[in-house]
């Protein structure tokens, strides 16, 4: 069941992330996916203690099986009027091996509590370290990531770009996918990495010269950083950091689309096109806007009106 779900997340048989980040919650830098496995634990956990705390015939049974399991515990008294099981089944004898893996008996009384034990298994989660940016920067990034207005595919081309996982041909050379990990763009033989592609492919850098008078009218930015086109970083006030993400994620899904389709269809899409692209997917931003607020502040936030004056 795990593998079906990661070739559906995925797309393909290859995964293209280990597996203990995606499971990871979604301001640590993972998707927040369920573990089926811990999430069947936990709810076997749960349904005994469920049952354990009431007066049935199914709670004595389950006493009963559980001989020294339970009274170990402290889950059930030591009465030695009533009979008991000598050799405690498989199926109890995995709660003791979920209890131990977790130290679970950390946590007292507690243990019983499935949401307790549910925050209590995640507490050693770490935050995915982003190359180039301390931990509490990245933190702060996953937390942006997390609570920003992107659209779902804006989303995950931005995530698997900060995890650099997207599938490039640097990506695909170290797997034995693809014959060489040369940039398709340019022909001067540079290996197609996931900064390559967004900030030092040539093709890259003609998009975002076109987009530096919008980088400058929306976001206040003089100048373009590396750092602000990979991590949105180099915005203090709020609402142009907000542009700047959705800009951002524009951006980014537009020159991967661009790029898979030179690759898979050998079509060439110019940079006045892709400027075009860029600009369609961004005024669903602004026409979003005026529908949960007004033109008027709409366009004091995007300045649309100056759009076709400031791309050319």
């Amino acid at each position: 069941m795990n593998r079906l779900i990661f070739v559906f997340l995925w797309g393909s048989r290859m995964e293209k992330l280990r597996r203990e980040i995606v499971y990871k919650q979604q301001k640590n830098g993972g998707l927040d996916l369920p573990n089926i496995c811990v999430f069947v634990q936990l709810q076997y956990w749960g349904c005994i203690v469920r049952i354990l705390s009431k007066d049935s015939c199914c709670a004595c049974m389950i006493q009963y099986m559980g001989g020294w399991l339970f009274r170990r515990w402290g889950w059930q008294a030591r009465e030695l009027n009533r009979p008991v099981h000598f050799e405690v089944p498989k199926f109890y004898l995995c709660l003791k091996e979920f209890r131990d893996t977790y130290e679970l008996e950390k946590l007292g009384v507690e243990e019983k509590n499935k949401k307790v034990v549910k925050q209590w298994i995640r507490r050693n989660e770490r935050v995915s370290n982003m190359d180039g940016l301390k931990s509490d920067d990245s933190l702060r990034l996953w937390k942006k990531l997390q609570k920003s207005e992107l659209a779902k595919r804006q989303r995950d081309v931005v995530w698997m770009s900060l995890h650099k996982c997207l599938p490039t041909r640097e990506f695909l050379g170290k797997r034995g996918l693809c014959r060489a990990a040369v940039c398709p763009v340019g022909g001067y033989g540079d290996v197609e990495t996931v900064d390559h592609l967004f900030w030092g492919c040539v093709y890259a850098r003609e998009v975002r010269d076109g987009l530096k008078p919008l980088f400058r009218e929306l976001c206040g930015l003089e100048t373009v950083t590396w750092g602000t086109i990979m991590f949105g970083l180099g915005v203090a006030n709020k609402v142009k950091s907000r542009v700047l993400w959705l800009l951002l994620g524009c951006i980014k899904e537009v020159l991967w689309d661009v790029r898979n389709l030179l690759i898979l269809k050998n079509q060439v899409i110019g940079k006045e096109m892709c400027l075009n692209m860029i600009l369609g997917r961004l005024y669903v931003y602004y026409l979003r806007d005026v529908y949960h607020s007004n033109a008027t502040d709409a366009e004091g936030v995007w300045k649309y009106k100056k759009w076709r004056f400031l791309i050319k």
